[in-house]
């Protein structure tokens, strides 16, 4: 009985992720040969098709497998058993463990084997395929959130208007959005107490799990007092799930008094051990403190975050990297900033520094947006000693930082595209001149550059680069750079819509139908809708969906809402059609999906039925929301996935509190702490 509540629960927590959101189905390996249905894994705590975890993916008894964003993906390197004794873990935790042994330091952390979902899920809608840790999905979910916009677009009563571009396509219609975000006064008069009221009451560890979260992304203003004081009890809980759920909550809720109990947390001092229930903090707690220190955004925090860095030995592996991506969140902006970049500079010139740790610099200097740092990352990036890992987060990092004056950078990755061995750095450097490329400048030989890279974007679109694998992330670039340069957009768009139409690969055509979507080629909607009938394919249909929200498809919004109430369709496919009613700003599915809701279905189709309410983000959702997280005659994993769907209503922030950690990240990095934050919905 204890192996399947332990089971049980890591199904029915699933806080929704986005990447499970097309977690049966996948891309092949660099668009190769397609790979056979993974057969289920055996044995008792085998995770549901569901996927997901609250705080991530599934986990399962020792299997080093790590769930990827469209599919099943193939062991990366960081998974590994579980730590002995700890029974079935989610996200490297204990199920139902206190924070004892088990969870002292390392376990936390280290002993996070995820594991692949089944593909029962995909026999009837598509084939499972096999995703590389490397695939462009990965790369899209990872910083599509600052593309789809998706709360910024379902405003209350907002009017949009406008033509068709002759020329391209482009161009929205003239409507008025018919979608309600709940106001202020619902979130704080029906969300925040529910959520309360449950942390108060509840022992249930998948519904403190997800409450945690949920109140504190939604809480503002006069009830952020309230939820401090009633999360600060959960530190000390003796589900590690809940504590360092809560140390993460503490990131998302901009109050400085979360900031004193953070830096205890991440120090592991007398009163971080106290406000964890006694002993050690576990490094999966002081991980995710360390990197709510950097989101809580105090520069006068650098010095702690500054002398973890300097103090911890390279096999605390976890806590170091996390305390170099908060320093970067700090920014440079005053005299402690510029001595955050200093400390920054060391470590990404220490060749002595673990590359899995010192991958993760580059793209922490990069977030205080200084050009000034671009000459030393283009050393870095061009040392004929640098280790490969290095090179790809200094590729992300020139992407955010560089602009077409800058020859040697321009120089340097597009010599990357054609020369580099290591596919993920050719890959980057592609994303990195479309985001350049798409950058306003004016500087000598800035125009000729400009056509340089979109015809080496172009190129690699069209296969006819050095590897034929390239083409999604050179659509990708290209896709970047039209967006900022309208100039360009006819010629990208003939080349796409040609790869579109001609591409058999549902993975390379989901990546196409993404890229058009980004520039919102209406012309191409048809053809795109055409295919997401026809092709069987689960990850390319879940692209589809986004892509035809994008393109503002409103035709699709019928079979968007059929997907959303069909109890036959995939979690993971209900979440990305949801998320394409939502970019539609469409209401008419919310009734739908609220009637189905109260008909008490199977727990996975609960799943994605209160998470797709959460997405399409519609006030009409929270009474039903809040009705079904306080039944407690239903079952603790139903109430979870409310409450997940009432933080995604409340929240606060048009973009998700961890996109500022996710954006710009190299995700090929093996980081536990990452995987599992990149699971947050």
């Amino acid at each position: 009985m204890r192996r399947s509540t332990d089971a049980r629960r890591r199904i029915l927590v699933c806080g929704g992720s986005l990447l499970a959101c097309l977690l049966l189905v996948a891309a092949a390996p660099h668009g190769g040969q397609v790979a056979p249905p993974a057969p289920p894994p055996q044995g008792p705590g085998v995770p549901s098709p569901v996927g997901g975890g609250i705080l991530g993916g599934g986990t399962g008894v020792g299997t080093g497998v790590r769930q990827g964003p469209t599919g099943l993906s193939g062991n990366t390197g960081s998974g590994g058993p579980t730590t002995a004794g700890s029974g079935a873990s989610r996200m490297g935790r204990p199920a139902n463990g206190a924070n004892t042994g088990t969870t002292s330091k390392g376990a936390g952390v280290r002993g996070s084997g995820r594991s692949a979902a089944t593909t029962s899920g995909a026999a009837t809608a598509g084939a499972s395929r096999a995703i590389d840790a490397g695939s462009w999905e990965f790369w899209w979910y990872f910083n599509r959130e600052r593309f789809l916009s998706l709360r910024s677009r379902l405003v209350d009563r907002s009017t949009i208007s406008g033509s068709v571009g002759a020329l391209t396509g482009r161009g929205r219609r003239s409507r008025t959005t018919a979608t309600y975000r709940p106001d202020i006064a619902s979130v704080d008069g029906q969300i925040v107490p529910v959520l309360l009221e449950l942390l108060a009451t509840n022992e249930e560890q998948d519904i403190l799990d997800s409450s945690v979260l949920a109140a504190a992304r939604s809480c503002r203003g006069a009830t952020r007092d309230a939820v401090l004081e009633a999360l600060v009890p959960h530190l000390g809980s003796r589900h590690l799930s809940v504590q360092s759920a809560t140390a993460l909550a503490f990131g998302a809720m901009d109050h400085d008094g979360v900031r004193a109990i953070l830096r205890s947390l991440a120090r592991d001092d007398s009163t971080g051990r106290d406000l964890a229930g006694g002993g050690p903090v576990p490094d999966l707690t002081r991980s995710f403190a360390a990197l709510s220190l950097g989101m809580a955004g105090r520069a006068s925090d650098a010095l702690v975050l500054a002398d973890l860095v300097r103090r911890l030995p390279d096999r605390e592996r976890e806590l170091k990297l996390c305390s170099i991506i908060a320093l970067g969140l700090l920014g440079a902006d005053d005299a402690v900033g510029t001595g955050v970049q200093a400390t920054l500079l060391d470590l990404l010139r220490d060749k002595r520094l673990d590359p899995g740790i010192r991958c993760h610099v580059p793209t922490a200097l990069a977030r205080a947006d200084d050009h000034g740092l671009v000459p030393e990352l283009v050393d870095a990036f061009t040392d004929r000693d640098a280790d490969r890992r290095v090179q790809q987060s200094v590729a992300i990092a020139l992407g955010r930082l560089a602009r077409l004056d800058d020859g040697r950078a321009v120089d340097a990755l597009l010599d990357a595209v054609t020369d580099a061995r290591d596919v993920h750095v050719r890959h980057f450097a592609l994303v990195a001149l479309g985001e350049i490329g798409a950058r306003p400048s004016e500087g000598r030989g800035a125009d000729l550059r400009l056509l340089r890279v979109l015809d080496a974007l172009l190129r690699e679109t069209d296969g006819k680069g050095g590897s034929r694998i390239d083409r999604s992330w050179g659509a990708l670039g290209a896709a970047l750079l039209a967006r900022g340069r309208p100039e360009t957009q006819p010629r990208v768009l003939d080349h796409l819509r040609a790869a579109y139409v001609a591409e058999a690969d549902p993975a390379f055509k989901g990546a196409f139908a993404v890229a058009l979507g980004l520039l919102e080629d209406r012309a191409s909607a048809l053809e795109v809708a055409a295919d997401f009938d026809a092709v069987r394919d689960l990850g390319f249909r879940g692209h589809a969906a986004v892509a035809l929200g994008l393109l503002g498809h409103e035709e699709a919004a019928t079979e968007l809402r059929d997907l959303c109430t069909d109890n036959a369709t995939p979690s993971p496919l209900r979440v990305e059609a949801a998320l394409g009613l939502g970019l539609l700003a469409d209401r008419g599915a919310v009734p739908l999906l609220v009637r189905e809701l109260r008909t008490d279905p199977p727990l996975s189709v609960t799943a994605g039925l209160a998470r797709a309410l959460g997405l399409i983000g519609d006030d009409g959702a929270v009474r039903p929301l809040v009705e079904l997280a306080v039944d407690d005659s239903r079952t603790a994993g139903s109430r979870a996935f409310a409450c997940v769907a009432l933080g995604l209503l409340g929240a606060r922030r048009t973009l998700p509190f961890q996109q500022e950690v996710l954006a710009h990240e190299n995700f090929v990095s093996d980081s536990v702490v990452l995987a599992e934050l990149r699971d947050i919905l």
